[in-house]
């Protein structure tokens, strides 16, 4: 193949004792879709046969030159290969050499950054042996989706994306900040990729594998598998140490720095430490003594306060290492191998860990042994979800606190809290606990049982309405969990990965109102949305006109009214509740809770065409609404009766329709007892059927509106 005339790209490859990986690592190279690079093979004074393929492949591809020096470690080849690429090019990447790439791996990060501008891009990883390939774990979090133009203060995840290999960087961007691997040690990628991404104005982070990483079965091991040699630990502790420098000489310049210090302290605590805790139980006395130093030393140059935020396992192991405790740091690392996540709780009220390696002799402190929602938080998942005939929600699961279980019921007592999005109304419904001992099998705890952790509750979806109409919305559900001697622990409701709890039935709850009709016999129209009091959230209203009588129905569960036992050509009205007030139309004000009776006159319009039921007629028609007193203020069982007469007079043409409205007769007409005094003494107001005369001058009656 010919040279490259212009090549806009610089592979560099250090390479020393890897004849057994080399000549596969060149040919990916070779394969390549983007064919506008070069390779800088940089020989770092190898012992086997790695320099001959390297000169091999020099001699049969130009693209590819081989550079040869002593042995200086990893970082100077780099540095020797940056230093020799071809001054034309404009971008640069690394390649170890035992990997390998997919053929488009550099067409793919050259295109993305020639269409988006940024400083570099990056790719995910996979980790490959004879067996096959897996996703690299430590790639796996910050590479899950495509992410362009973005950068480290925005997505904290890429403080894991600390390897040279799977990038590709503007030459102009290395060169502006003079970027170098640091020589004579090991672990050298770090110092320069994370400070990399917060010089950098915008990254691209592609979720597409770029770059496929050995894990060596034969043969030497790597750096990153041999962690058990103590200058791996030392060089590694380093490596962090310069990370922290490089942030903590720029907070002057730039106060942001402080948080990306303390974003990248928390990543090394979390990260970085439990690779030197992972191979302890089984290394030497020198391991140990250099661990004990290094690590020690970078846990109190971090800090206690960002130590503390930490959870209770990981707390203790850096306390333990702080104070040279090794033993009991062993013991605890066995201990989370046997018995997993579970920790021996002792306490209820303030709960910790109670571990039995522990020497009673010198104890440790509460502050660090107390636990707190990161190890108490709650788990929880919804099994079924169901619609009941009467149209309510049955929601069916389990939750617990961890590590606290739900050993008996009393220590298990469970509510359901629904808030609205974008909103302030919080439902409270509550839930019954009962017996499921799956909660036990899906916890894995080993010293507590969640046996009571199971729960049912019942959700009415008419308290989800807004000012008693049916709104759309989006409902959070979230459960809380106490008991005797407990705190409360509230957290959010988790589906299944099966079943309804994964998708739960669609339920129609809005009930379906029917349209006000037009009366053939009578040019009037009457609609419920007149009616300005609202309807409860229980009760549904439609409207009907016939022969100029309005009939308002509500629909509850006791028998309907019969319109047959009202006056002659009346209507009979039920009295609707909203709270706590009874609210009648015809009566000017709501009677506050507890009154009995309201009389106000209310009448319509000539003809029927709208009604004002707050009005007074002229002829004084009044309203009335009695019924007995309960408890709880509103009338369970009220009699509210409201008669619409159609008449002919002289100021109204003949055959017209005329509505006024009343529910009492003339006070000249009615006995001497009130209707309060009568209805209290136990017997309904009596009504009389109209003489044949006036029945003759009025229409025929309405149907009764059942």
């Amino acid at each position: 193949m010919q040279a490259t005339a212009n090549p806009r790209l610089s592979v560099i490859v250090p390479v020393y004792n890897v004849e057994l990986y080399l000549d596969e690592c060149l040919r990916s190279l070779a394969a390549q879709t983007f064919t506008a690079f070069e390779v800088v093979m940089v020989d770092d004074g190898s012992a086997d046969g790695s320099a001959a393929i390297a000169a091999e492949w020099a001699a049969r591809d130009p693209r590819f030159r081989l550079i040869s020096q002593p042995n200086r470690g990893l970082g100077a080849a780099r540095n020797t290969g940056v230093r020799a690429m071809d001054p034309r090019a404009e971008y640069l990447a690394f390649v170890d050499s035992d990997d390998t790439l997919p053929p488009n791996a550099y067409e793919l990060l050259i295109e993305t950054l020639d269409e988006t501008g940024s400083d570099f891009a990056a790719g995910n990883v996979t980790r490959f042996r004879s067996a096959g390939h897996v996703q690299s774990p430590v790639h796996r979090t910050p590479f899950a989706t495509t992410r362009l133009r973005t950068h480290i203060s925005s997505f904290r995840p890429l403080l894991t994306d600390r390897t040279a290999w799977n990038k590709v960087y503007r030459r102009a961007f290395w060169e502006r900040h003079a970027l170098a691997y640091p020589e004579g040690m090991l672990y050298e990628d770090a110092p320069v990729s994370i400070p990399a991404h917060y010089l950098a104005d915008s990254v691209d982070v592609l979720s597409e594998p770029i770059y496929h990483w050995r894990e060596r079965e034969i043969g030497e091991r790597s750096i990153t598998q041999n962690r058990t040699d103590p200058r791996g630990l030392t060089d590694r502790v380093r490596s962090i140490r310069m990370v922290r420098d490089f942030l903590s000489e720029r907070i002057g310049s730039d106060p942001m720095y402080a948080d990306h210090l303390a974003v990248y302290d928390r990543n090394a605590l979390y990260e970085e430490m439990p690779l030197f805790w992972k191979v302890l139980p089984g290394s030497d006395p020198a391991y140990r003594t250099a661990f004990l130093d290094q690590v020690g030393r970078l846990a109190r140059d971090i800090g206690q306060d960002k130590v503390r935020a930490l959870p209770v396992p990981h707390k203790l192991k850096i306390y333990l290492t702080v104070h040279r405790r090794v033993d009991e740091l062993i013991a605890l690392l066995e201990y989370e191998k046997k018995h997993g996540g579970s920790i021996p709780v002792a306490g209820v009220l303030r709960p910790r860990a109670a571990y039995p390696f522990l020497d009673a002799a010198r104890p440790v402190p509460d502050s660090v042994l107390r636990l707190d929602h990161q190890e108490l938080g709650l788990r929880s998942r919804l099994d079924t979800v169901t619609w009941d005939e009467d149209g309510k929600l049955r929601l069916s699961g389990w939750a617990f606190a961890r590590q606290l279980g739900a050993e008996t019921r009393g220590q298990s007592l469970k509510t359901l809290v629904l808030s609205e999005k974008g909103g302030r109304k919080k439902v409270v419904v509550p839930a019954r606990s009962h017996y499921d001992p799956e909660a036990t099998v899906a916890s894995g705890a080993e010293f507590r049982h969640a046996d009571w952790a199971g729960f049912t509750a019942t959700v009415n979806p008419d308290r989800l309405r807004r000012r008693g109409r049916w709104t759309d919305g989006i409902w959070h559900v979230r459960i809380a969990v106490g008991g005797t001697r407990a705190t409360p622990r509230r957290g959010p409701l988790h589906g299944a990965r099966t079943g309804t709890g994964q998708t739960p039935p669609a339920h129609w709850v809005s009930p379906t109102s029917a349209s006000p009709r037009r009366s053939r016999t009578a040019s009037c129209t009457c609609a419920w949305r007149r009616h300005r009091p609202a309807p409860s959230k229980s009760v549904t209203r439609t409207a009907t006109w016939s022969s100029a009588v309005c009939c308002v129905r509500r629909r509850r569960a006791r028998p309907p009214c019969d319109c047959a036992t009202a006056r002659p050509g009346g209507c009979c009205s039920r009295r609707w509740t909203s709270g706590c007030r009874t609210r009648t139309a015809g009566c000017r004000s709501r009677p506050a809770c507890g009154r009995r009776t309201c009389a106000r006159p209310a009448t319509t319009t000539s003809g029927c065409a709208r009604h004002r039921p707050n009005a007074r007629s002229p002829a004084g028609t009044p309203r009335s609404c009695s019924g007995p007193r309960t408890p709880s203020g509103p009338s369970v069982s009220p009699s509210c009766s409201t008669t619409a007469r159609a008449t002919a007079g002289p100021s109204s043409p003949t055959g017209s329709a005329r509505c006024t409205r009343g529910a009492r007769r003339a006070a000249t007409s009615s006995s001497s007892t009130s209707p309060r005094s009568r209805w209290s003494s136990g017997s309904p107001p009596t009504r009389t059927a109209p003489s044949p005369s006036a029945a003759a001058t009025r229409r025929p009656v309405p149907t009764p509106c059942a």
